[in-house]
């Protein structure tokens, strides 16, 4: 809630393509729905696991698992917000994912910090912390300052919580490096840059710590490009006018042949297909799921 959702869409996509499209409950940052306006922490709880149990909006599609995102500087409500969605996921073993980059124009030396906090708030309510991912994680690096001791630093931080526990994701994985860093969160886009960020993982341990996405989205602020700037070539080529102009073929049709060479097909198959399995599903019961 507070982005746009539409399960029927997703279901259109999934019957039209055959890709199986996982969907979540939550609230993103403190966007909430006007009924949801004072509503107490147990309250927008109950919300997100009766989702599980009987459906999103009448459809009965169910999540697969709980989203939440975090501002620079948490308000109040954003924090009720993420305690509800910690009880839901404790209570119903979803995982639980929190976009946490900061935009350009709020780029602070603390995205860490608070990824710290919302994991903490989450093990505070149950969640086991291999049910717990960091979305966006690689907006700690400045792709600016992409350097030996800047990467080395980066993963030091990362590394802390996924000896904790904790799942890092990683995106912009098919952005064209030629047109500089992600243009929202100011990320790197160099394959080569990723490729040493995984295989640093892999080599210490943490390679099923991990997963990588292109995040693409065509509906959040259309214009293409951050200032709209490619909105002239996309319309031209009949294409759809992304906010985050990227390749969504990139990630499976080239990069994952390039990850394949440099850790091996066992790890990458783990980054690829074994971690995002393990997040995504979750142990059914008949308490939640009524028998099916």
């Amino acid at each position: 809630l507070g982005v746009g959702r539409s399960v029927k869409t997703a279901r259109k996509v999934w019957q039209r393509t055959g890709v199986h499209v996982a969907v979540p409950t939550g609230i993103y940052k403190n966007l909430r729905p006007a009924r949801f306006a004072n509503a107490s922490v147990d309250t927008m709880t109950r919300f997100m696991v009766g989702e599980f149990k009987n459906g999103i909006e009448g459809t009965g599609i169910k999540p697969a698992f709980i989203k939440i995102a975090a501002s620079p500087v948490p308000a109040v409500g954003e924090v009720d917000i993420h305690r509800a969605a910690a009880q839901a996921a404790a209570e119903t073993g979803a995982a639980l994912a929190c976009h946490l980059p900061f935009p350009i124009d709020a780029r602070t030396e603390s995205e860490t910090a608070r990824a710290r906090q919302v994991f903490a708030i989450a093990l505070e309510h149950g969640v086991k912390p291999d049910r717990f991912v960091w979305g966006h994680a690689t907006g700690i690096i400045k792709a600016e300052k992409v350097s030996g001791p800047h990467l080395d630093a980066s993963l030091v931080q990362y590394f802390e919580l996924a000896a904790a526990g904790a799942t890092m994701q990683f995106d912009a994985v098919g952005s064209d490096p030629a047109n500089g860093p992600e243009p929202y969160f100011g990320g790197p886009t160099d394959p080569e840059v990723f490729l040493t960020l995984l295989e640093k993982f892999v080599s210490l341990g943490y390679g099923d710590r991990i997963m990588i996405s292109n995040d693409a989205s065509v509906y959040v602020n259309p214009g293409g490009g951050h200032a709209g700037e490619h909105a002239a070539d996309y319309l031209a080529a009949g294409l759809p006018v992304w906010q985050y102009p990227r390749d969504i073929r990139y990630l499976y049709g080239t990069f994952a042949g390039l990850l394949t060479a440099r850790i091996g097909e066992p790890s990458a198959t783990k980054i690829l297909r074994a971690t995002p399995l393990r997040v995504f599903g979750r142990a059914r019961s008949s308490r939640i799921d009524g028998g099916k």
